[in-house]
């Protein structure tokens, strides 16, 4: 079912596969971090979700200085030479430094379009790079230790060095609270059930903006419902079966054009010219979802024009009720 099932695809679009670290990356740190901020990290990262290697200066500083000083241990060189390859994986098709492309090709070029490997997004192999430094640091400190054992007279100062040069690679790279917004409460259309008579021959719930990888609330709305209330569209993996697609995995279902019409409303705040076309396209793709009712939340800032978008679509009037406009589309579309 994962290879070769009906919702298998085939490796990730040009652009997810684009998602590499950052060269400069690796000495900066991360905007949650104690010494971090949004403005450092911004331009070394495509979003926020991706900051997988801002170990800072001070500790790849140390991280060097251990490989140095352990150099003749096996279980060291084992580590330096599997984070090495990691690293250089990382950095993806082409070495990206301070935000801008060197065009200097990475390893990775050779490797991204293999089976298996086409479906890796390159900046998560630093990832793997957390977990050695975890065990090169815990190298370092135990030998300290035992050369603190060996030295008893200097006992007290290995072990303030040691401490102080963990403190001063680690102490920056502490995570900070994660910033938290209240969500809106869910309408009560949903958390009352009003919407099961909609759903009678296996229909589903259509929203307005349709659910994507930017607009996920209806999703949480579904969630709540145990996923008794089917949603058209989603964020998730699927393979894109439009003609020329190569079922390359898209964030969503393949877009019709009702779906990137509402999209160009949400980003726009604008309702375009609606045509015949549109109309008729409208009720096709209402029948593809099996909608039975299409809801919006008035809350959004885009509602009005969404509202707007939807009722010259279908002539089909809305009613406000349980915290949403409602479409009943059900005669539209039988």
């Amino acid at each position: 079912m994962q290879f070769a099932g009906p919702g298998a695809y085939s490796g990730l679009s040009t652009l997810i596969r684009g998602y590499s670290t950052d060269l400069a990356a690796y000495v900066a740190w991360s905007r949650e971090s104690v010494a971090g901020d949004a403005r450092g990290s911004a331009p070394l990262v495509k979003n926020a979700t991706e900051e997988n290697a801002f170990f800072g200066w001070p500790l790849v500083v140390l991280v060097a200085a251990m490989l140095w000083w352990l150099r003749r241990s096996v279980v060291v060189l084992g580590l330096a030479a599997v984070g090495l390859v990691f690293a250089l994986f990382s950095l993806g098709r082409e070495v990206r430094f301070g935000g801008r492309a060197t065009g200097v090709p990475g390893p990775w070029a050779a490797l991204e379009n293999l089976p298996v490997l086409h479906s890796v997004v390159p900046t998560r192999w630093s990832l793997a790079l957390t977990p050695i430094v975890g065990v090169l640091l815990a190298l370092g400190a135990e030998r300290a230790r035992r050369l603190a054992v060996r030295h008893p007279a200097a006992r007290g100062q290995i072990r303030f060095a040691t401490a102080t040069v963990l403190a001063m690679a680690l102490v920056p790279i502490l995570p900070t609270p994660l910033p938290a917004t209240r969500l809106d409460p869910t309408p009560a259309f949903v958390t009352s059930g009003a919407w099961r008579p909609y759903l009678a021959g296996g229909r589903s719930i259509v929203t307005l903006p349709l659910p994507d990888t930017t607009y996920a609330v209806p999703l949480r709305w579904s969630a709540e419902t145990r996923l008794e209330m089917p949603l058209a569209r989603g964020y998730f993996l699927y393979p894109d079966t439009r003609p020329g697609g190569g079922d390359i995995a898209l964030f969503s279902a393949p877009p019709r054009p009702t779906s990137t019409f509402f999209d160009t409303v949400r980003r726009t705040g604008a309702v375009p010219a609606i045509t015949g076309q549109d109309r008729a396209a409208a009720v096709d793709d209402l029948r593809y979802w099996r909608a039975g009712a299409v809801i919006l939340d008035p809350r959004l800032r885009q509602a009005e024009a969404l509202r707007r978008a939807m009722t010259e679509l279908t002539q089909i009037a809305p009613t406000r009720t349980a915290g949403v406009w409602l479409w009943d589309v059900r005669p539209l579309v039988d």
